[in-house]
């Protein structure tokens, strides 16, 4: 159950859509393949299983979308400063900072 290119599919289209098999394998005698994750809303996303044979779509577990500032790491500042840059000599910092400082 693809959604044509530019049509959305609504949350209770998706709800529709069969259970995935625990065999992972269509009646038709296609393999299942994993393909995305739909948003549902609230938080809340459904993996989509479509046939590679027919390309009947099923739904796999569903779960919360995952928090985009949860996945960046942090790394702490090297101490002492800023590191230095290797590509910059003294001269090119220093000419920088003439040109881009407060005039």
């Amino acid at each position: 159950m693809a959604a044509p290119p530019g049509r959305a599919v609504n949350r209770t289209q998706l709800l529709a859509l069969p259970q995935l098999p625990g065999s992972r394998a269509c009646p038709c005698g296609g393999r299942l393949g994993w393909s995305h994750r739909e948003y549902l809303g609230g938080g809340q996303t459904l993996a989509v299983y479509p046939c590679a044979n027919c390309g009947l779509a099923y739904r796999g577990g569903s779960g919360a979308a995952p928090d985009a500032a949860g996945r960046r790491s942090r790394k702490p500042l090297p101490s002492g400063g800023s590191p230095e840059n290797p590509v910059l000599d003294p001269e090119m910092a220093e000419r920088l900072r003439r040109l881009l400082g407060p005039g």
